[in-house]
């Protein structure tokens, strides 16, 4: 799936169910198609499901809606590198830097909604750590760069960057939204 087809089931489809939803449940699972075909063309059935559906949850504080999603790698492109490159998938990076993709990149996302008007926030202090618990490793800090990908545009403006996930560990996400925090857990087979 490509993807603006991502964004699109995830973003909208998916991001709205859920968040409508948090009060009442704490989390919910959606869909993003986040293989690569040739990666998918080595996993076991079960494996390449995995794969494509990634890790989609919602969670509250007092004030916002998060709706974490972590997908395949994204490549993240400045306004300068948009201009010269013209590329047709990914990421602009509005604010913050960019990871490099690794063997074992993710892309983290985290949307961030005003509880009570529902509306995307772009301009909250945000941070943002990760730690894989099978390993029992320290948390990990990954830069929040702001961005949305540039097909969507910003209707799919979110925190995030490419971070490093060991397939088949557990991981916990910790995010600070100006001073309210939130986690979640899962893992990626």
């Amino acid at each position: 799936m490509n993807s603006l087809a991502r964004k699109v089931t995830l973003g909208f489809a998916a991001t709205a169910a859920c968040a409508t939803s948090v009060l009442a449940v704490g989390s919910c699972a959606g869909s993003s198609g986040a293989s690569k075909a040739n990666a998918a063309a080595l996993l076991t059935p079960q494996e390449a499901l995995t794969e494509s559906l990634g890790v989609n949850k919602v969670v509250s504080t007092p004030t916002y809606i998060l709706v974490f999603n972590i997908v395949g790698p994204e490549q993240m492109y400045t306004a300068e590198e948009l201009k010269t490159k013209k590329p047709t998938s990914g990421e602009q990076s509005i604010s913050g830097s960019m990871a490099a993709i690794k063997p074992d990149s993710r892309h983290f996302e985290v949307h961030v909604y005003d509880k009570a008007s529902g509306k995307t926030l772009s301009d909250v202090k945000t941070k943002i750590s990760f730690t894989d618990i099978t390993d029992g490793a320290s948390p990990v800090v990954v830069e929040p760069t702001l961005m949305q990908d540039l097909i969507v545009g910003p209707k799919d403006l979110h925190y995030g960057n490419n971070v490093e996930i060991v397939p088949t560990h557990d991981f916990r996400v910790d995010v600070t939204i100006n001073g309210e925090s939130a986690s979640t857990t899962g893992r990626l087979l």
